[in-house]
């Protein structure tokens, strides 16, 4: 039988196998969808793509960074219109399998030398702190350590660690740039969406559980978009919009240029729209950061005059008051308003209760997870506002001193960082990153808005990034060399010839 012969055998084979097994798959998925119902459906089409997914994991871990960096931004959307599963889990999950698959393709040769530097030691110790806390007398429930460590102190770690082993190029920074801008402005349009024509049905219906209490104030509702909340939509919007302005500020192609633009006013009347008045020191003490680490004398004058002047405008000025988001965020610089007098009475009271209790009452004990797992006591029903104030009433005053010098560390290295680097491309995205950090950290005062996704997982990979950005500078300069010497090497082999 000739090679020909035997091959189109072969072939004929393999299409009758494909049609037998097509045919199987659909009497099967018929039988399931008429026995089981429309889950049935749903889970023959999840399946393959969960089975695809761990294929494309193993064979590119990355893969699984991107994976975790979209769903902080599809999680609240989820929980939202699809209540019931804990999707929130779904970062671990990913977190997990990514470092799996990590070790799974490269388990002879994965190189852990990436991960011998400060910014990892600070988190590894923080970490420790909090592996601590499991045995603080005052803590209520080991469970409830669980489930809150993960925001504060896992994630960070994990998230750091793994941008550090391999997701720490400049390729992989446009990565999170596509997926970070790409999000935002559907959050923007999905805001003005909801400001314009008004919520949606099951919007409406979480509004109606109880979310109505926070986001509709003096009739007016506070926008929130796809996101957990109108404070998380807020200060995720003041951060793509300041790390979109300062990114259109570079040397970069004019197209980019437009859209940085647009992107960073489209997000900044977000933020104004979600009346979330922290978020407005996002773009505050980042643009005031940003003005400081420039270098450039001009851009100080300029941005300082525009900033005392829009300072000037909210505190000493009552012009547009009729509008409603102006009127609000100027309470932001009040300091009579009723708010942060509340604000400031609850913490004199957290202060007489952690008096003699240096390490606080254990993770998980405030706020939500204190209502979940300890309701009834004092930390459970404490509104704990600003990331600060819970530390302080979970850690005590050693774990939020603790905390803030970790992050201000932090700040201050990759400001240092920002300085030294040549006046370029990579120079502008440090200092955009840093001066989103920054901003974030001043929010974080009023709100948690740095451990909630999708904010908190931005975060982490963009401290990867800017401590990675250095070496962009010698692999860029480099491939620099390389080119010149070969194009060196061209023109001396023709002018000999």
């Amino acid at each position: 039988m000739s090679n020909n012969k035997l091959s189109g055998i072969l072939n004929q084979s393999t299409n009758v196998a494909k049609y037998i097994a097509l045919s199987v798959f659909a009497v099967v998925s018929g039988f399931l969808i008429y026995k089981v119902g429309l889950m049935a459906a749903i889970m023959l089409i999840i399946i393959p793509v969960i089975v695809s997914f761990f294929i494309v994991l193993l064979r590119s871990p990355r893969v699984g960074i991107m994976a975790i960096l979209v769903m902080g931004f599809l999680t609240s959307l989820f929980t939202r219109y699809y209540p019931g599963p804990p999707y929130g889990l779904s970062i671990d999950a990913l977190l997990i399998l990514t470092i799996g698959a990590l070790l799974i393709k490269n388990w002879k040769s994965v190189d852990f030398s990436p991960l011998r530097n400060d910014i990892v030691l600070v988190f590894v110790i923080w970490m420790s702190f909090i592996m601590l806390q499991i045995v603080n007398p005052l803590a209520e429930s080991l469970e409830a350590w669980f489930f809150a460590m993960r925001g504060i102190a896992l994630y960070k770690l994990l998230a750091i660690s793994l941008g550090f082993l391999m997701f720490n190029k400049k390729k992989d920074f446009n990565a999170l740039l596509y997926i970070w801008f790409g999000a935002s402005l559907l959050g923007a349009l999905w805001g003005l969406k909801q400001s314009f024509f008004g919520v949606s049905a099951t919007e409406q219906a979480w509004l109606d559980a109880g979310a109505d209490e926070t986001h509709v104030l003096f009739g007016q509702l506070r926008i929130f978009s796809y996101y957990f909340d109108a404070g998380t939509y807020g200060s995720a919007m003041g951060h793509a919009s300041l790390a979109a302005g300062l990114l259109a500020i570079g040397k970069i192609p004019k197209r980019n240029k437009i859209f940085f633009i647009v992107l960073s006013i489209l997000c900044f009347w977000g933020m104004l729209i979600s009346g979330t008045r922290g978020a407005f020191f996002v773009p505050v003490a980042g643009g005031l950061l940003y003005l400081l680490i420039s270098k450039n004398f001009k851009v100080l004058i300029i941005g300082t005059m525009i900033g005392f002047g829009a300072f000037a405008f909210l505190k000493y000025t009552t012009l547009l008051n009729s509008n409603y988001q102006i009127s609000r965020l100027r309470t932001a610089l009040d300091p009579q308003n009723a708010s942060l007098i509340v604000r400031l009475e609850n913490r004199k009271m957290l202060s007489t209760f952690l008096k003699d209790k240096p390490l606080g009452g254990g993770i998980g004990s405030a706020g939500f997870w204190g209502q979940r797992f300890s309701p009834g006591t004092f930390l459970a029903d404490f509104e704990t506002d600003g990331l600060y104030t819970r530390m302080r009433a979970e850690t005590g005053i050693v774990g939020r001193n603790l905390y803030i010098i970790i992050m201000v560390y932090v700040l201050i290295r990759g400001c240092i960082i920002a300085m030294r680097m040549p006046d370029n491309r990579n120079r502008q995205i440090v200092m955009a990153l840093v001066s989103g950090y920054a901003g974030l950290l001043a929010a974080s005062y009023g709100n948690s808005v740095i451990t909630q996704v999708p904010t908190s997982m931005i975060t982490y990979f963009s401290i990867v990034f800017i401590f990675s950005a250095e070496k962009w500078e010698v692999d860029e300069s480099t491939i620099r060399i390389k080119k010149k010497n070969l194009l060196k090497r061209i023109k001396e082999k023709n002018t000999v010839v």
